[in-house]
């Protein structure tokens, strides 16, 4: 119960944005339209990767460490699918890539795509990561630079570079003027703020807990 309650909640975070700025572009769905609420969709999901990496009580209680584990690793994949139709469809509308919105947004997925790759097959233990020719890479990867999962995570955390550039992109949006979208441009900024402070906390005071409950959790099992 307590898994199906979470995966609700889970969606609603989506849901809340995704009807304001609907409702923003007149409720008419198109080809633009839809850029629109997959650009909302893959902000959404960006933050809620911070929440789920600060490994809240609630979300280990609902999922356990490896449930959430396995859906913070998943939605990474997801996020470059929605975000690169969604680029796709904004270049459909007549969107050009030179401006500083689009040029934020086109770094935003570009180091997104060099960080998962990263995480997939030098950082976490994945399918990726025990094909032979990518475990060879990176068995010599890790050999000559020295790499160590604490340093993998610590450079991981350029993901938050990735945020804030997302941010700036979506506030940039012509959607994002708070004067036609007040409550869907300030739940993302609320949102926002939430996973960063969730995320922060976290990092200076909570890993060690954290990370200390799952691996009794674990041993439990």
């Amino acid at each position: 119960m307590k898994k199906v309650l979470f995966y609700l909640a889970y969606l609603a975070t989506f849901a809340v944005p995704l009807y304001f700025y609907y409702q923003s572009v007149g409720a008419y769905l198109d080809g633009y339209t839809a850029s629109v609420l997959l650009g909302v969709t893959a902000f959404v999901l960006l933050c809620n990767q911070f929440i789920l990496a600060s490994k809240p009580g609630f979300a280990v209680q609902a999922l356990g460490a490896k449930g959430l584990l396995a859906l913070h690793r998943t939605a990474p994949a997801a996020l470059i699918l929605i975000v690169a139709v969604h680029f796709t469809l904004k270049k459909a509308a007549g969107y050009g890539t030179t401006s500083l919105r689009a040029l934020l947004g086109i770094s935003a997925f570009t180091i997104t795509l060099i960080l998962a790759a990263f995480a997939a097959v030098i950082m976490a233990n994945t399918v990726l990561s025990r094909i032979g020719f990518l475990a060879a890479f990176k068995k010599r990867f890790t050999e000559k630079t020295g790499m160590t999962y604490k340093k993998a995570r610590d450079l991981h955390n350029a993901f938050v570079l990735v945020a804030y550039l997302v941010l700036v992109h979506a506030l940039l949006a012509s959607t994002a003027d708070f004067g036609l979208n007040p409550a869907g441009v300030s739940w993302l900024i609320f949102w926002f703020v939430l996973s960063q402070g969730l995320y922060a906390r976290y990092r200076l005071t909570g890993r060690g807990g954290a990370e200390k409950k799952a691996a009794q959790e674990g041993a439990a099992k």
